[in-house]
């Protein structure tokens, strides 16, 4: 038997190592929780992980949609910002389009210090004396410092005009048809007006109508106040549409005078379009002008449209740089360097590379049209011009044009790869007698229809069209052949009613 202080050690020891058990046992345990916890945190951390890589993917993705729209709105920009830096003196655009709140620039870079008004040297422009059969004498009686009398005539005496335009009353005349039965057969013989009454209007006013309305770009409303507050005539708005028809028919004759005078003509001629409507559909008015002829046609912007207006060109060509004209063989065309400074004062404003580029072709260009135009009044010849200049400006341009295809994405290197192509066509206005080297004048002709359109806004009928092609053509024409227009027609009109051939409109070439 064991002695009690064994035994309490005994006890003691136990008890020692049962605290040890239940401190393991509580640090398994903690360490449990640890386990579980980490495991748990491990988990979480990974779901987490894997949530903040969607989220990213989708913040990636939602960035770069974000830039490309960017993109989208900085090249939007770039084209609204490039479009309300355009005017008519760097794009195509015409004059009439400026904003009037927006300072006109002058054509030349550099400011002209002329006045405006009449230039030392220019003609000089005074009230015609018209004949009259009303000329009445002025004779002072008595001398108007010591009122003593007066007697004698003035050799020379100042001669004053005075103009006034009497009440115009229209000269209206009232037919009586009558009808009368044959005692002999019975029958009814009704009198006949004769041919150039029946239309129920006369000639003149048919070709003041068509005139009005053409010419002078009234509008038929206005055309009818005009003619009821002038003339003090009715008129209704479908009356001006019948004479506008009738007007087309009896000028067909000169309308094909001009047109073969257009496609068959040797001489060089000036082509340009503007924009139009057709039906309430986007057109295009066409106009080729030469010497003698100017003929418009209403039609796509096409290369039908253009062998319609021109048949096969048998002369040299003067056109911008649209695409239709390119067929064009180098030798029959010259581009306008009016429409090719503009794209190079464009291509000057920009603050890239084609920026000096532009600005350099700019300048040349205009020393080309300066120099041009001392040929033109005479001051130099066109053999000094093509010997001392010629071959200068060529090297210009072509060194400035090779330069600019080094950015093929900018307009500038565009413009530069289609003019070095057909570099034979900038230069054709110093060999061939006729051209010019811009296209003004088509221009000019197609300012009256411009105005036209602005005013109509558009061309409803087949009928329509074809009135604002004749009378367009044939007034312009009368202007190159110095025939007064509303003569003319009335002549056409007269002649269309009694079935006799038109009056010629452009004289025979000797």
């Amino acid at each position: 038997m064991q002695s009690p202080d064994i035994l309490l050690e005994t006890v003691h020891d136990l008890e020692t190592l049962l605290r040890c058990a239940r401190e393991e046992i509580r640090f398994l345990r903690k360490k449990c929780e640890w386990v579980d916890i980490y495991r748990l945190n491990s988990e979480m951390w990974q779901a987490d992980n894997i949530r903040l890589k969607a989220e990213n993917a989708q913040l990636l993705a939602q960035h770069a949609s974000h830039k490309l729209e960017m993109e989208k709105v900085q090249t939007r920009l770039d084209q609204v910002e490039k479009r309300l830096g355009q005017d008519s003196n760097n794009s195509s655009k015409p004059p009439s389009s400026d904003p009037l709140y927006k300072k006109r620039r002058l054509a030349a870079p550099v400011g002209s210090k002329r006045k405006p008004g009449g230039q030392p040297g220019h003609e000089k422009h005074e009230q015609q004396i018209l004949p009259t059969k009303d000329v009445r004498e002025v004779i002072p009686k008595e001398c108007e410092h010591c009122q003593g009398s007066l007697q004698g005539k003035d050799p020379e005496p100042k001669l004053y005009q005075h103009i006034e335009i009497p009440p115009i009353n229209p000269k209206v005349t009232h037919f009586l048809v009558h009808q009368i039965h044959c005692r002999r057969c019975g029958k009814v013989t009704r009198g006949k007006v004769s041919t150039g009454m029946r239309s129920g209007y006369g000639s003149r006013l048919e070709a003041l109508v068509s005139h009005l309305t053409g010419t002078y770009r009234f509008s038929k409303r206005k055309t009818v106040s005009f003619l009821g507050e002038m003339y003090g005539i009715p008129l209704s708005l479908g009356m001006v549409c019948k004479m506008q028809e009738r007007t087309s028919l009896a000028l067909e004759g000169g309308r094909a005078e001009i047109d073969a005078f257009v496609v068959n003509s040797k001489e060089p001629l000036n082509v340009d379009e503007t924009g139009t409507r057709y039906k309430g559909k986007l057109a295009y008015t066409w106009v080729a002008v030469c010497s003698q002829a100017v003929k418009f046609l209403i039609g796509p912007r096409s290369r039908k449209s253009f062998d319609k207006l021109v048949g096969t060109p048998l002369g040299v060509i003067t056109t911008d740089r649209f695409s239709v004209y390119r067929h064009l063989k180098k030798l029959s065309r010259q581009m306008c360097w009016s429409h090719l400074i503009r794209d190079f004062r464009g291509a000057s404003e920009k603050k890239n590379g084609t920026g000096e580029i532009g600005k350099r072709l700019v300048k040349t260009g205009f020393q080309i049209l300066k120099t041009w135009k001392r040929v033109r009044d005479g001051t130099k010849s066109r053999g000094d011009f093509i010997k001392y200049y010629l071959g200068r400006f060529q090297k210009r341009i072509r060194e400035d044009l090779e330069k600019a295809i080094a950015y093929p994405n900018r307009k500038l290197g565009i413009v530069a790869k289609d003019l070095l192509k057909h570099f034979e066509a900038l230069w054709q206005f110093a060999h061939v007698e006729g051209v010019e080297p811009t296209n003004n004048e088509a221009e000019r002709q197609l300012r009256d229809i411009v105005i036209y359109r602005k005013i109509c806004q558009s061309v409803q009928s087949e009928t329509g069209k074809r009135f604002v092609e004749t009378i367009f053509s044939v007034n312009a024409t009368c202007r190159k052949n110095g025939v007064k227009a509303l003569e003319y027609i009335r002549s056409c009109i007269e002649s269309f009613r009694k079935k006799l051939p038109s009056p010629r409109l452009i004289p025979l070439q000797g």
